[in-house]
């Protein structure tokens, strides 16, 4: 027979020296041999009664390998679903940095076309300004422009907005933009 089954452990052997009436080992995990010689690990819970013939110690050992399995399956299972968790934000995070960029781009590129836009119509707001004075039916047309040049600006200042947030949105996700702001 292995000497572990034969002898307690030192801290059994402690548990029996104390004098208590309740359960004075309650919990105590350690290993058991089985006839096999496998090693399995047990909850010993030690009681101790005294009685005018000594003490009477009780033992009571439960098999704990299933529990502590089942603890390092839910163990496992929980790093599993905290890995899968922390996959699902690294993915929503690059298709959000993939966005910024995609709207910075689209975003840079519209303002150089309102730019164009915006150039060209001052110069024929300057032009027509200009002829204005000789004919009357253009102030109209000059009206016309001035409505233009007003949703322009309104159009580069709403790109800018679009800009400013695609380069917030690279940079917070830890790349640098795309292209500055104009």
């Amino acid at each position: 027979m292995d000497r572990r089954a034969r002898d307690p452990p030192a801290e059994a052997r402690g548990l029996f020296r104390r004098s208590g009436t309740a359960a004075d080992g309650a919990g105590l995990q350690l290993s058991a041999v089985a006839k096999d010689a496998r090693e399995f690990p047990v909850e010993i819970s030690l009681s101790s009664l005294p009685t005018r013939n000594g003490k009477v110690a009780t033992a009571a050992i439960r098999d704990i390998s299933g529990r502590l399995a089942e603890q390092a399956e839910r163990d496992r299972l929980r790093a599993e679903a905290e890995r899968a968790r922390f996959a699902r934000r690294l993915q929503q995070s690059e298709r959000l940095e993939s966005l910024g960029q995609l709207v910075g781009g689209i975003a840079h590129d519209f303002n150089n076309v309102l730019n164009v836009i915006a150039g060209y119509t001052e110069f024929i707001a300057e032009r027509v300004t200009g002829l204005a004075a000789d004919d009357s039916r253009l102030a109209a047309v000059s009206d016309d422009i001035e409505q233009v040049r007003g949703a322009t600006q309104r159009a580069i200042s709403l790109t800018r907005q679009l800009l400013i947030f695609a380069r917030r949105d690279v940079v917070q996700n830890g790349s640098e933009p795309v292209s500055p702001v104009p």
